[in-house]
């Protein structure tokens, strides 16, 4: 059984940020990934890019409005606004480097429950209780779609690799914000009728 001041669930932007902070304190924590660092941007479709553009201009000091550690910018990283999944998940990889950020890859989250002295956190790797606990598993890859009546005529966004390639000329995206703007933006270069709701 391990004892940790801080466990930090997911290896994407929240987990390495949060990670960043603490690895500049006595603070003991672990990230637990039950992958690879930025997967989720890994499983983004090639053509999707992020709509917030990476520029240094904010109000919090940040370098980079895309930014999740001081001193560090994806934009200057790779000299573009816009970053897709990839270019995004190479990032986060350099900001674990830059922190030396030890991360235990491959740690499936089976249940969390509250014990006297914080949470404890039962891994396919085993269990572990900390004092605190930072859920930061992203959920992109993990839509919860079921209970929607018509569920039979949809696709969720993390299904689709290559938008261009869905069969039919009219659709409907519901949300509005990175996934359904992106996607929309994809389709209708293809020509396809787009209502975005």
């Amino acid at each position: 059984m391990k004892f940790v001041n801080v466990a930090i669930v997911g290896a994407g932007p929240a987990g390495i940020g949060i990670a960043s902070l603490l690895s500049k304190t006595d603070i003991d924590y672990i990230v637990l990934e039950k992958s690879n660092v930025g997967s989720s941007f890994l499983e983004w479709p090639d053509n999707m890019e992020m709509i917030t553009p990476s520029f240094p201009s904010n109000a919090f000091g940040q370098m980079d409005l895309n930014s999740i550690a001081p001193y560090t910018s994806p934009a200057f990283s790779f000299k573009k606004e816009h970053l897709s999944g990839k270019e995004y998940a190479k990032y986060l990889k350099k900001v674990k480097i830059l922190n030396k950020i030890d991360i235990e890859t491959n740690a499936e989250v089976k249940n969390v429950k509250k014990v006297e002295k914080g949470w404890m956190i039962e891994t396919n790797k085993g269990n572990l209780i900390c004092k605190y606990l930072v859920w930061a598993a992203g959920e992109f890859q993990n839509p919860k779609i079921t209970g929607i009546k018509g569920l039979e005529h949809c696709i969720h966004s993390s299904s689709i690799k290559e938008p261009n390639n869905l069969n039919g000329d009219n659709f409907i995206i519901i949300g509005g914000y990175e996934s359904g703007v992106q996607m929309a933006i994809e389709m209708v270069k293809h020509n396809k009728n787009v209502t975005l709701i």
